[in-house]
């Protein structure tokens, strides 16, 4: 789940050289409105979206869809603190 078009094809073109099937939003209400279609077994998720952001993506995701353990990797230009 990534906003930025080039950011997608290029972690498209990745995954896919690794054989993954890739399917890519680019927000977060089309993100949670596939999860029962796609049923995914990782979720790459940028934090700084517009609508919905990363964090509010995860609370909602938890909230709406039984995701049992699918890994969520983070990848974004956002600083990151310890506290």
């Amino acid at each position: 789940m990534e906003d930025d078009s080039n950011i997608r094809a290029m972690l498209r073109r990745m995954l896919e050289k690794e054989n993954c099937l890739v399917f890519d939003v680019q927000d977060g209400h089309e993100a949670l409105a596939s999860i029962p279609r796609y049923q995914p077994q990782l979720i790459l998720l940028d934090l700084v979206m517009p609508n919905v952001n990363g964090f509010e993506f995860i609370h909602l995701l938890r909230l709406c869809h039984d995701i049992g353990s699918i890994p969520i990797v983070v990848i974004t230009a956002k600083e990151m603190s310890v506290s």
